[in-house]
């Protein structure tokens, strides 16, 4: 590993975004909100059949929900109305995920209390969502409250992975703390092979997709102390990208320090990892070999945290997060009407190959409740299925939400909800810029910074509360700005160029 990677990941590197950008032109094409009269997650959904399935949980029998648990896992399967036609409960179960093979089959991923003893929970369901089988696996002792990530195979089971602490039960291997655990099933359930990734320190899994040559990328997180089989040999806290081969065995593994990984997309030249630092959403482009091309973040004076990427061909890719900002990159969720802290909406932007923002938009109320997407799938191309779960008590929608099911859960504080939506931005009408770029140099900065592009007529600087700290109108190329009077931290540079086009770059300034 480079040592040049770890350099990348400082505070002020991070905070680079370069771009030129517009609200999102998404389409809500149906929205709909499922569930009992008390607290409801979704976690899960999948095209199914005709129409939809969904996972999630409900804490009541009440509503749409007629189960006799309490806080158990609930999956409904909806029609091409977006109907509930059937649905199904599991007790003592806490879902993670919803999963669908290219057979069109169906698995649902969580931890369940089987005995009383907390375990990874697998379960291939059939069309009416009854199980075809279930497994159960783990250390003989409860796993603990943790949050597995599993993808579905090409051979018609499951790889997951989860967080264990013994060498117990199914888990054969165990470096200390609490190792990242991945267990492959083949198409009955049964155990295929399984692995410990880990240190003597505490290992969490984050993600965890396919590889074209049916290999395995895992992505977690490790503070890289004592002896294990995985890290770059520096004790820091770190996202490691772990990879393996078909039969489980470690091919190598990439180092990203101060970095939260989230999801990760394998490219037709390297990789492009997507999580958090710093409280905003970061983007990381590397090469095969780990080598980090760039990076960029993105958010504003709230925090973000990325859902899913999806690449997006040429075009570049599109991101899902959950935001509270009202302002930097997060501008769309002025249109909300959203005051202050009360914020808590669905983002969704685009960004180019390079990592350049093109548009982004928030999907929320303007009532100040919060809206949380919890998973991501494509439906096809541009179109996208989103679950998570959302609060409403008024009668009339609000903003983008329009909970319009029956009247079992009216104005039902937190449900279920489910959305479809469809990027409908024209990426051919994108034409080159005969402009040159705008840079500013150096980023991070102190003491003064060169702002460069082709006919500046004004250059703004603001902090991420939004407050103007800096102005200047001219009539030429460069120009350099006096930065002795702000504080350390991240500002927004924007410069407004001869044709009124406004290119915005984010500022690190030290001491």
């Amino acid at each position: 590993m480079k040592t040049t990677i770890k350099a990348l990941f400082s505070l002020l590197l991070v905070a680079t975004l370069s771009s030129t950008f517009a609200f999102g032109q998404i389409r809500i094409d149906w929205q709909q909100c499922y569930g009992s009269l008390d607290y409801d997650v979704g976690y899960g959904i999948q095209p199914f059949g005709n129409g939809y399935r969904v996972l999630g949980t409900a804490s009541d029998a009440s509503g749409q929900v007629s189960c006799g648990f309490y806080h158990g896992a609930w999956m409904f399967d909806l029609n091409s109305s977006i109907s509930i036609v059937r649905h199904k409960c599991r007790d003592y179960a806490m879902p993670s995920g919803l999963l669908r093979n290219s057979e069109g089959e169906t698995f649902a991923v969580g931890i369940a209390y089987p005995s009383m003893v907390l375990k990874l929970w697998v379960s291939k369901l059939d069309e009416t969502g009854n199980d075809v089988w279930s497994s159960y696996l783990g250390t003989e002792e409860s796993l603990g409250y943790v949050t597995p990530y599993a993808a579905a195979t090409n051979e018609g089971g499951v790889v997951a992975a989860v967080s264990v602490t013994e060498a117990t039960g199914n888990v054969t291997t165990h470096y200390g703390g609490s190792d990242c655990w991945v267990v492959k099933l083949d198409a009955d359930g049964n155990v295929e092979w399984e692995c410990s990734l880990g240190t003597a320190g505490n290992e969490t899994p984050r993600c965890l997709v396919n590889m074209r040559n049916g290999g395995i990328l895992v992505g977690l997180t490790s503070p890289q102390i004592g002896v294990g089989n995985i890290g770059c040999g520096h004790h820091e806290d770190a996202s490691i990208l772990v990879k393996l081969n078909a039969n489980g065995d470690i091919l190598r593994s990439f180092c990203f320090p101060g970095f939260v990984v989230a999801d990760v997309l394998e490219l037709s030249d390297g990789y492009l990892l997507a999580g958090y630092a710093s409280g905003n959403c970061v983007l990381v482009k590397c090469d095969f070999y780990g080598e980090v091309l760039w990076t960029r973040s993105y958010g504003g004076s709230g925090s973000e945290s990325v859902v899913r990427v999806f690449e997006d061909g040429p075009d570049g890719y599109t991101v899902f997060a959950n935001t509270t900002s009202l302002d930097g990159d997060v501008a769309s969720a002025a249109n909300l009407g959203v005051n202050g802290d009360e914020a808590g909406n669905i983002w969704v932007f685009h960004v180019d190959s390079q990592g350049d923002l093109v548009w982004e938009r928030c999907l929320g109320s303007s009532l100040g409740l919060e809206e949380k997407v919890a998973d991501v799938v494509k439906a096809d191309a541009g179109e996208f299925l989103l679950v998570g779960n959302m609060t409403w008590f008024a009668e009339e929608s609000s903003g983008d939400i329009h909970c319009t099911n029956s009247s079992l859960i009216p104005n039902s504080a937190t449900n279920i909800y489910v959305l479809k939506v469809t990027d409908e931005y024209d990426y051919t009408a994108i034409t080159e810029q005969a402009e040159k770029s705008v840079s500013i140099l150096p980023n991070p900065a102190s003491g003064s910074v060169t702002v460069t592009g082709d006919s500046l007529r004004k250059v703004e600087i603001h902090n991420l509360l939004g407050q103007l700290v800096a102005c200047a109108n001219i009539n030429s190329d460069s120009i350099t700005i006096d930065l002795s009077g702000l504080t350390r931290g991240v500002y927004l540079v924007t410069a407004t160029d001869r044709n009124g086009r406004q290119h915005a770059r984010k500022l690190a300034v030290g001491n």
